[in-house]
């Protein structure tokens, strides 16, 4: 969870100095004081603004377009004091639109100066959203970056690919992790042999002039962006060790880690945490009518969180705070719905 200062002439307990923010905007007509208008590659004007909430209750990107459909809604991709870098498909062909065809803008929340800028596409090698970030740089300008796998997917290869808000242009860079992590404190099965070959990025943290690539399932890789060398490091991350050490090979296996684990930087310490949950199906055949999916249940779940403030190669260094667990929950709390939130700052 990103963190912000709370700014000068404002107390720190008029306000929160973070929020949390739905992943994907809301698409309809929204007008503030933090709302700003650009044109999309296809020449349509696209309105951004934001509604900002007091936690735990999300804030929301507002995204309108009244001169194109958005039949997806804007998805945010990350989020930085307060630069918000998301993406958007502008038409009624797609969706599900591709990376391709999806425009990036980086949108200013601050309602003394919002702005919204279309930014230059990020042609060539670029795989996931998840990779991409942005780093404010002062009060003006701010770099967005992308760490991808070298063309070959060698281990601690990489290619860092730059957009410095000054010149509007990418730019590649081929790196290699000059302080790997330490090799895993276990023996990984052969089912997930994956984890030792290859870092998948799920999530972008950042901090300072840092940001952090993390594998949810494996590590960090961080950059220090505002250097003067571009260099990477490994932290690694609690491992999955209910499916590392499963005595039934069916059941060494990981699903998508932002389902169930999450990171961020939080005074002045890495946070991390861990969902674990049971699922009974609740009958063969039955489907949700929304998604279509099998209808199930939770019996139980149980919530770790860890901290790290050392940001070293070492296991040792995470500390676990605290755990959770609810066993068999009332009928009301099966009911309640999570929506998507990722976090991040706000600054007024």
């Amino acid at each position: 969870m990103s963190t912000a200062a709370v700014p000068s002439g404002e107390s720190s307990s008029s306000r929160p100095s973070w929020v949390l923010v739905h992943a994907y905007a809301l698409v309809g007509k929204i007008r503030n004081d933090t709302t700003a208008t650009a044109s999309t590659r296809n020449k349509k004007k696209i309105f951004a603004s934001f509604s900002r909430e007091r936690p735990p209750v999300p804030s929301n990107l507002h995204v309108d377009c009244p001169d194109g459909t958005l039949r997806h809604p804007p998805r945010l991709l990350s989020m930085a004091d307060d630069l918000i870098l998301f993406h958007a498909y502008v038409g009624s062909e797609y969706v599900y639109p591709r990376f391709r065809q999806c425009d990036f803008f980086i949108y200013r929340a601050d309602p003394k100066r919002p702005s919204l800028r279309l930014l230059p596409h990020p042609e060539g090698r670029f795989y996931k959203i998840h990779q991409v970030g942005v780093v404010p740089r002062g009060d003006e300008h701010y770099t967005v970056a992308a760490l991808v796998p070298d063309k070959d997917c060698t281990p601690n290869n990489f290619l860092l690919r730059l957009l410095d808000s000054e010149t509007q242009v990418w730019t590649s860079r081929a790196l290699h992790v000059d302080s790997p992590q330490r090799d895993f404190p276990v023996e990984i099965p052969r089912e997930l042999n994956h984890l030792t070959n290859y870092h998948t990025t799920s999530s972008v943290i950042t901090f300072g002039g840092t940001m952090g690539w993390a594998d949810l399932y494996r590590g960090v890789v961080f950059c220090d962006l505002l250097g003067g060398e571009h260099r990477l490091r490994g932290v690694p991350l609690p491992l999955p060790l209910k499916q590392i050490t499963a005595s039934d090979s069916s059941d060494r296996v990981l699903t998508n880690a932002r389902y169930t684990r999450g990171i961020a930087f939080i005074n002045g310490r890495l946070r991390f945490v861990e969902l674990d949950f049971d699922i009974v199906q609740l009958g063969r055949g039955l489907h949700d009518k929304e998604t279509g999916w099998p209808c199930s249940r939770s019996e139980s779940w149980t919530i770790t969180t860890w901290s790290n403030r050392e940001l070293s190669d070492s296991y040792d260094d995470w500390h676990r705070d605290c755990t959770l667990s609810l066993r068999h929950p009332c009928r009301r709390l099966q009911r309640i719905r999570v929506a998507t939130l990722t976090a991040g700052p706000r600054r007024r």
